[in-house]
């Protein structure tokens, strides 16, 4: 067996176009701000990807750069303002923050109907990372009602709830774990889906897989130079679908944050 890989980036670009489309045919006129605070570099090549897709779809982008030691209230201010804004439609809040600021009472801050990430509680939108995620499972064209799902995390009772829920809503039985739990092996080795997001290049190896398995790598990380993600290519041997890092998780969120923008500006139009 060799894992076959999930294309992402190929999805993601359907995606796009077809959102290009729909704003040259229905006239959208949509207004999205990006808010970044300090200098964080994987945050600054997300927010740059983002600006890119929007500048393409002819969205008005707006970057907001804060710098590293803004206060909370300077940067609840920011928000307050552009959720006052109507030409403002998606408001995308970078994280991580700065340890200083609180990201919870952050995200809180943002208007629910603005919030293009769908992070906040009272979200009217679909999260960026679950429409992402399922998109890319539910490419492989496997049935996978009544499987299995582990999601190995570093919090895992504030990264995996919206996940878990839209995975349960799909008929997969999903559960979260950090990575150095003592049965964080057992769970991954046996669940049909392994959903890693933990920051640890190539941590995971074949152990942590189920023969036959998804695996969907959220983590981006550096190592001698090169993007490599948190799962070691040697689980291809074992898995029969992975996504690529560069090429899969990352291009299918920034297309999922291109179409929660379009939706919410549909819904001020209308």
């Amino acid at each position: 067996m060799s894992a076959q890989p999930i294309d992402g980036r190929g999805i993601a670009k359907e995606i796009l176009n077809r959102l290009k489309n729909e704003i040259v045919m229905e006239k959208l006129d949509i207004g999205f701000v990006a808010i970044l605070v300090g200098d964080n570099p994987a945050s600054r090549i997300y927010i740059r990807l983002k600006e890119r897709a929007a500048t393409e779809l002819g969205m008005r982008f707006e970057r907001i750069h804060l710098e590293h030691g803004t206060s909370q209230d300077a940067l609840e201010t920011t928000i307050k303002h552009l959720n006052a804004r109507p030409d403002i439609h998606a408001i995308l809040l970078q994280l991580p923050l700065p340890p200083h600021l609180n990201a919870d009472t952050a995200i809180r801050l943002i208007d629910p109907e603005k919030d293009v990430d769908g992070f906040h509680p009272q979200h009217t939108i679909e999260p960026v990372l679950s429409q992402a995620v399922l998109m890319l499972i539910r490419s492989t064209g496997v049935n996978h009602r009544d499987h299995t799902a582990t999601i190995v995390c570093n919090s895992p009772d504030v990264f995996a709830p919206p996940l878990i829920m839209a995975l349960e809503q799909h008929g997969i039985t999903a559960y979260a774990t950090r990575p150095d739990s003592a049965d964080a092996i057992h769970l991954a080795g046996s669940s049909d889906i392994l959903i890693v997001a933990i920051g640890r290049p190539h941590f995971v190896t074949p152990e942590w897989v189920k023969p036959g398995a998804t695996i969907i790598d959220i983590g981006i990380n550096k190592k001698d130079g090169a993007t490599v993600g948190d799962v070691d290519p040697s689980v291809d041997a074992i898995a029969a679908w992975r996504t690529p890092v560069p090429g899969g998780v990352g291009p299918m969120t920034v297309a999922c944050v291109m179409q929660n923008a379009v939706t919410l500006a549909r819904r001020r139009s209308s």
